[in-house]
């Protein structure tokens, strides 16, 4: 700062201490009565006192959606619309605001006072602040108690909606399964009693070493011609019974692992969890929030006071450097 910025500060400075000085008595008495004014004013009669309730907790057992992180995913459950009609409905509270529901716009009335009343914000620990104010410090703790009740039953109801989906989608393909299956025990059943097909690779082997043994040694005879029919039934559908073994192999390890996928989908819907870790519990409070009384006449008083000063001022300039000039 140069010398006659300095100077000119200083003298500023004395003008409005001199100023001051000037008017004390009526700078006094307006600051008295502003401070009466604020005092009453912020009396219950003016304006309804309201207590706080607080909540703080984490998120917690929530399935994955999209990019959100499991705290942003509990904030957007919080704001739903069910647990905003569910607190409607619960507490009354068209007649507990006071909202007349003759009126145009009733809903939007009411949105508008539980959003000023409730308020959800994430902590920078990605916990979930949850204040709620009311006139009423019980309705206040409960309303937060119920909120919690809310969001746990809404993401039970989800996470069983999800979970419901991808049960009926596993039951529809162990069903499936559970066909090809019956199907193709059936027509293995026709393979062995009707061509006498048990073991495919064991029959082959030994029924062949008996054939050839017996022709070999001469040994050959009608009791044999069951052997060749055996063989016979062996060659024409021995493919067959491969096929259907295999297939069948591999669909029964199929259907098992469906079967413990679908075990596990079920134990998940009937599975009861709660969705939050509670850090501090919402309480009824002892003594009111708002107004915060001495801070409201602080601020109406200061207020006043430099209001009151920069009246003075301009009267001051209007009177000395305007009105001789008019």
């Amino acid at each position: 700062m140069s010398n006659n910025q300095e100077q000119n500060f200083q003298l500023d400075l004395i003008g409005i201490i001199k100023l001051l000085l000037k008017w004390k008595k009526p700078i006094i008495i307006i600051m008295l009565v502003a401070a009466v004014a604020s005092y009453v004013f912020t009396l219950p009669v003016f304006i309804t006192p309201k207590f706080k309730s607080e909540a703080i907790f984490y998120p917690s057992n929530l399935s994955p959606y999209s990019d959100e992180s499991p705290t942003e995913q509990l904030l957007q459950l919080l704001q739903s619309e069910d647990i905003r009609d569910n607190l409607i409905e619960d507490f009354n509270l068209f007649e507990h605001y006071e909202i007349d529901i003759e009126q145009e716009f009733p809903k939007t009335e009411m949105y508008n006072r539980i959003k000023e009343n409730i308020k959800f914000s994430k902590t920078e620990f990605e916990s979930i602040n949850m204040t709620v104010w009311d006139t009423d410090a019980r309705i206040a703790a409960e309303v937060s108690d119920s909120i919690m009740s809310y969001v746990h039953a809404l993401a039970r109801r989800l996470q069983k909606e999800k979970v419901q989906e991808v049960y009926d989608i596993i039951k529809v393909q162990v069903n499936y399964k559970k066909y090809e299956m019956d199907s193709m025990e059936r027509s293995l059943n026709e393979l062995r009693n009707k061509y006498g097909i048990l073991d495919y690779e064991e029959q082959t082997k030994s029924l062949t070493e008996v054939y050839y043994k017996a022709l070999v040694e001469g040994k050959y005879h009608s009791s044999n011609r069951n052997i060749e029919l055996v063989l016979k039934n062996l060659k024409e559908k021995g493919g067959d019974f491969i096929s259907l073994s295999e297939h069948l192999y591999r669909t029964r390890g199929a259907f098992n692992d469906l079967k413990v996928e679908l075990e596990e989908a079920e134990r998940e819907i009937k599975r009861k969890l709660t969705y939050t870790n509670l850090i501090t519990k919402p309480v009824a409070a002892e003594r009111k929030a708002y107004p915060v009384r001495s801070l409201m006449m602080v601020i109406i008083v200061g207020s006043v006071f430099f209001l009151t000063i920069l009246l003075i001022i301009l009267f001051e300039k209007y009177k000395s450097e305007i009105k001789p000039n008019l």
